[in-house]
């Protein structure tokens, strides 16, 4: 973590429907989020934020 602003705490619970993780240059490199319906997803984006590989799961555990 860099010395800036961010304290470092560290939460035994975060909760969210969305996840966004940037990089330095405040780029939007993955997101996990529920989707409708409530599927699960998990995507990484190259340094252009193009989404390059996801991973998710239905309701139904078969996606």
């Amino acid at each position: 973590m860099s010395k800036d602003d961010r304290d470092g705490i560290i939460h035994d619970v975060l909760m969210s429907r969305l996840f966004v993780l940037v990089d330095d240059e405040d780029r939007t490199r993955a997101t996990m989020e529920t989707r409708d319906k409530g599927n699960a997803a998990l995507t990484l984006m190259d340094v252009n934020e193009r989404p390059r590989i996801e991973l998710g799961v239905g309701n139904d555990g078969k996606d």
